[in-house]
């Protein structure tokens, strides 16, 4: 059966008669009652003096430990400082239904959205940003009233919140009131006291203030691991790029950790000054190589622009966005030589990089030896899958990467057709022309001549 509740609680009891929303039956409530059941059909009705709305309520699938239980793994997540789990103590807890106001409003497009909001005082006011499960909402039942807290907050208010959210009235299609079961929490850490409410239905954590991980360390940790990782990844082809793009790739770094902890917010001199800097790049490019495809001039637009992603990264997930974008960058020296030395320096790098991102998720425990043990167990823990997909991986004809020279670049010998504006730049192959057999004795080294 559908429960009702009729709203706009700082008024009395209208003297016309009160009727069931579920049946139309006939209400007579006494003085001063507030819930009502319908003899006739079983609805309970919340009696007041705007509306009819339906009265539901959330039925609970966690008990306190199961709901403890869902408090330690949040705090042992990635929003909470670390061991949070460990160094709070939980100081107390209560259990009650608290009302909420659930409206369903369908735009134009006849997209339907749910919208909540507090139906009573509460300094948690993340409570509106819980998913409620349609499925598990069910008839109000008066025996959980002792444990039901009142709504105090009026339909008409709720209403105007929606306006400021900018929901129009009109898009309004249904509104009810809800209660759902919450566990609240208080819990000590360093001596500041903390409020976290647990849902009971879904087991979902809300808390408006916690110790939540400083972005600080982050920042200083993201600013110089990152420019350590992406040195490794640039320094091998310092030689094969032009003098210019390492000069202002490093100009790009230098003046990221000059001024990164400056309290001014990049304005328009700083939007402009990339801009101008990407024009400089791409002209670059264009004149040094005559493209902007290809090997040489590709790997030298991802130099400039790791550069600058590293210049605007500004928190822990642009400095994510730039190690992958350097981890890129590291795989392509494997277009030019593929040498046990060039594995080797490989591999430190890749384990510099797995350090980097476990400096991006814990800075208060670990130090920098520690976490280097970790990134090269991690490294050797992927060997086994390294090695299977060595040996089962197909072997294709040709490069693998389809660029093992430069694409636009003349390569010394004879080729079937030559077309002039073709050879953008020359290039020395080293690739093996042909093998001699001799059935004798060999001829001298210096005898050793073939025209082709």
């Amino acid at each position: 059966m559908i429960s009702a509740i009729i709203s706009g609680m700082d008024a009395a009891v209208p003297a016309s008669t009160l009727n069931c929303s579920q049946c139309g039956g006939e209400l007579h409530p006494d003085e001063g009652q507030i819930f009502i059941t319908c003899p006739f059909c079983g609805t309970t009705v919340y009696i007041d003096k705007s509306r009819v709305v339906f009265h539901w309520a959330l039925a609970p699938t966690l008990n306190q430990e199961q709901a403890q239980a869902a408090l330690m793994r949040w705090m042992a997540g990635n929003q909470t400082v670390k061991d949070l789990d460990r160094k709070a103590v939980i100081s107390g807890f209560t259990f009650e239904y608290f009302p909420i106001w659930m409206f369903k409003h369908r735009d134009r497009a006849g997209t339907e959205t749910v919208t909540l909001a507090p139906a009573a005082a509460t300094s948690v006011t993340e409570i509106a940003h819980i998913k409620l499960p349609a499925g598990d909402l069910t008839k109000y039942d008066q025996s959980i009233e002792s444990q039901a807290r009142l709504p105090t907050v009026p339909l008409k208010t709720a209403f105007a919140w929606m306006g400021i959210e900018q929901i129009p009235a009109e898009e309004i299609v249904e509104q009810a009131l809800v209660h759902i079961p919450l566990y609240t929490f208080k819990y000590n850490y360093r001596g500041q006291s903390y409020t976290a409410v647990v849902e009971a239905g879904t087991g979902g954590v809300i808390a408006n203030i916690f110790p939540a991980k400083a972005e600080t360390p982050y920042r200083t940790i993201g600013l110089v691991t990152a420019a350590v990782f992406i040195c490794l990844a640039i320094i091998p082809h310092i030689l094969r790029v032009p003098v210019w793009i390492t000069v202002l790739f490093f100009i790009l770094a230098s003046w990221k950790l000059l001024f990164e902890n400056s309290s001014r917010r990049p304005g328009f001199f700083f939007q402009l000054t990339k801009l101008s800097i990407i024009v400089i790049i791409v002209t670059g490019t264009l004149i040094t190589y005559g493209t902007l495809t290809g090997r040489d001039a590709g790997i030298a637009l991802l130099i400039m622009l790791t550069g600058m992603k590293y210049l605007e990264a500004r928190n822990r997930r642009g400095y994510y966005i730039t190690c992958y974008i350097g981890m890129f960058l590291l795989l392509t020296n494997f277009l030019y030589t593929q040498s046990i030395l060039t594995a080797v320096y490989m591999v430190i790098a890749v384990i510099i990089f797995a350090c980097t991102l476990i400096s991006y998720n814990d800075n208060t425990v670990l130090n920098t030896r520690e976490r280097l043990r970790s990134a090269a167990t991690m490294v050797l823990q992927s060997l086994p899958l390294m090695l299977v997909l060595f040996v089962l991986f197909p072997r294709l004809p040709g490069p693998i990467w389809g660029l093992p020279r430069d694409a636009h670049a003349g390569l010394t010998g004879i080729d079937d057709e030559m077309e002039p504006g073709s050879v953008s730049r020359l290039v020395q192959s080293d690739a093996i022309a042909f093998r001699v057999k001799f059935d004798g004795t060999i001829p001298e080294r210096s005898k050793l001549y073939w025209r082709g």
